[in-house]
């Protein structure tokens, strides 16, 4: 039996040139969560650190104030300057967040110092426990250049920039690959794990193709180290392709998600927005609960939301989802996470006769209790004329996730057409914001939600904001947030 998240917990996220007198702080006054890890992590344009804490997070609408009050008293007690105190985040992260940090654990840097020491001789250990001593070069070049790592198994994805060509320079290899995989293996056998890849952001275009925009978000740009990840060599890859390459897992809130590294994003930050989802699902009542409810997430990727939506329990959920690498993650984490899937291929839909069939096969197809996921790959610009057939076979639709950064706006029209319009329901916009003008972009997607109610629905439904929730930081001072957004009656 899986037991109920805690209460959220407040969590600093700071520079790491701010980490002490934040710790400090928090240590002096008992508040400092020692069950949990204080852990660092590069997002692509700077190195940050998340800091646990014991104090809880008041429930309701008064939570950002809150967060937004506290971090200014912080400013005043510790003397941040303004743009330190422009760096730093408050958020709210359950109990489980902040103790199932995997990013260099002692036991896993001890591991991979152990593993450089075994390959080069040097006795980086030593160093690195003798009292009183300084780090050796030798270590601080080891720590600086591979600062940190998640297992996802079976793979170890290490920061962007680690194994660069100075840490071959430091030991004089830099032209030896044989040396370069000795070590990747001894690495590997330390974390008990068969691949090793070097993350890095992903790429808005993609230069190899031309500069064409990366609609589909492949990660084309992460490093392959060690192990064989595999390799297609067509555009539609098959089921034998699909076999042949690498798949890793990861699981949060006893939710597993699967995906190929080389072809399909995978974002670990969204877990406390995966929180918020299943909590305000997990208080909804009937009429609304979920086992009445069909959810829509026009980005559905490899299933960060949806299965949060199909584990509260929701009687469908229909996923839009471009990446053929993408759907086929879905389809395996499914099957882990025991959700009955049905997936339509592009081949299928493209099919001049598939929304006949659609249409006179909706009895039998989508009112069997099994199919719970029904994920079409294809552009979300086709999902309103597809629920307009499933409509009168399926629940209620009561949630449509938009979650594509850094907007989602070409699918906010198509979101209002498709809540129901009759009970309407939530619609949950995802996008990227400075901190500093956050309240005014919130003011500025009501007012479009505003009129794309009027034009779509008409006068006697009207769109509320009803919460803002801060996902994680993007970039310096640019964080990822959700707007959710209430589309109901009027009266």
């Amino acid at each position: 039996m899986e037991h109920s998240p805690e209460k959220p917990k407040v969590a600093f996220i700071v520079p790491n040139s701010l980490i002490q007198r934040f710790r400090e702080y928090l240590e002096k006054r008992g508040q400092l969560d020692k069950t949990g890890r204080i852990w660092t992590e590069d997002n692509g344009a700077a190195k940050v650190a998340h800091i646990p804490t014991t104090i809880p997070v008041p429930h309701g609408n008064n939570k950002e104030h809150f967060l937004q009050a506290m971090k200014l008293d912080l400013g005043e007690i510790l003397g941040l300057t303004s743009s330190e105190l422009e760096s730093v985040t408050l958020d709210a992260v359950s109990e489980v967040f902040s103790r199932r940090q995997e990013r260099m654990p002692s036991n896993g840097a001890r591991a991979l110092l152990g593993a450089f020491q075994r390959w080069s001789g040097i006795q980086l250990l030593e160093h690195y426990n003798e009292p009183g001593m300084q780090p050796s070069d030798p270590l601080k070049k080891v720590t600086d250049l591979a600062p940190s790592y998640i297992v996802y198994k079976p793979m170890a994805l290490f920061a962007p920039g680690s194994f660069d060509s100075d840490l071959w320079k430091t030991f004089e290899v830099e032209d030896n690959k044989a040396l370069q995989l000795e070590l990747y293996k001894k690495i590997a056998e330390a974390l008990d794990v068969t691949h090793i890849a070097v993350n890095a952001p992903i790429q808005i275009f993609i230069e190899a193709d031309g500069g064409v925009a990366n609609i589909q978000r492949r990660p084309t740009e992460i490093r392959p180290l060690y192990g064989d990840f595999g390799q297609v060599t067509t555009m539609d890859p098959t089921s034998e392709e699909f076999n042949r390459m690498l798949w890793v897992t990861d699981k949060h809130h006893g939710i597993a998600e699967v995906w190929a590294p080389l072809y399909t994003m995978h974002s670990r930050g969204n877990i406390n927005e995966k929180s918020r989802l299943l909590d305000m699902l997990n208080r909804e009542v009937a009429p609304d609960y979920p086992p009445k409810s069909t959810a829509v997430d026009l980005y559905a990727g490899i299933g960060y939301f949806a299965f949060c939506y199909a584990k509260a329990g929701m009687a469908k959920v229909l996923c839009w989802e471009l990446n053929p690498w993408s759907v086929e993650g879905m389809r395996r984490g499914s099957r882990i996470n025991k959700f009955k899937i049905q997936t339509f291929g592009k081949e299928q839909l493209a099919e001049k006769n598939f929304q006949l069939r659609l249409e006179a096969q909706t009895g039998s197809i989508y009112d069997k209790p099994d199919d719970q996921i029904l994920a079409f790959e294809e552009d979300n610009m086709n999902a309103v004329a597809r629920v307009t057939v499933l409509r009168a076979h399926i629940p209620p639709i009561r949630h449509v996730n938009c979650g594509l950064l850094p907007t989602s706006e070409p699918s906010w029209p198509l979101a209002v057409q498709i809540v129901d319009p009759i009970k309407g329901g939530w619609i949950h916009v995802h996008l990227n914001a400075r901190d500093t003008e956050i309240v005014d972009r919130c003011e500025e997607v009501f007012r479009k939600f505003e009129v794309l109610v009027m034009e779509h629905i008409g006068t006697r439904f009207e769109a509320r904001c009803e919460s803002l929730s801060k996902v994680k930081s993007f970039a310096p001072s640019v964080f990822h947030y959700v707007i959710r957004i209430r589309v109901g009656s009027r009266f």
